[in-house]
């Protein structure tokens, strides 16, 4: 029984892997299907579940365990893809929520400046006009602007000194 077995498998073998790389697209994975065939023929075999000389079942099962082989590739590769969505969508998340409370605290800081600091700051910076547009806008001299944003930056510095790094960071 043996010997007609180790036949089977030198006649077969070669065009079995040709067949599943058909399938696979890869020789390796074609070379892993086709010995768990024959490993699983052979138990069979030996269960006298299988007949030696039954060629076809060798092709079907070694289609259908190549089949199996990219149905399992696929799941694995769409849960992968999902996980890597899951936890990018979590970092993004972690990432708009310190954002935000930076946000929130900047402009607590912002709203707790001097009425004055806090036109010219908004104007020149959150709204990103020049030193000339803010002092026309607020109609004071450019050099009041200077000094208004210069105070600013000075009072609201010590106050955010521990974002200093985050803000950079975002």
């Amino acid at each position: 029984m043996y010997e007609q077995f180790e036949q089977l498998f030198r006649d077969h073998y070669k065009t079995l892997c040709y067949y599943a790389n058909i399938v696979t697209k890869d020789m390796e994975v074609a070379e892993d299907v086709v010995q768990d065939v024959f490993v699983k023929c052979w138990s069979a075999i030996q269960d006298e579940k299988l007949e030696i000389q039954q060629e076809h079942y060798l092709y079907r099962s070694v289609k259908n365990a190549a089949l199996n082989y990219l149905k399992a590739k696929h799941i694995r590769q769409n849960y992968a893809n999902t996980q890597d969505a899951a936890h990018t969508e979590a970092s993004t998340d972690d990432d708009t929520f310190v954002a935000t409370e930076t946000r929130e605290r900047i402009m607590e800081a912002i709203d707790q400046l001097p009425p004055q600091c806090r036109k010219v700051l908004i104007l020149c910076v959150l709204e990103d006009k020049s030193y000339k547009e803010a002092a026309a806008a607020l109609d004071i001299s450019i050099n009041t602007v200077k000094s208004q944003m210069t105070k600013a930056f000075s009072i609201l510095r010590p106050r955010l000194k521990d974002l200093t790094v985050l803000i950079y960071l975002l």
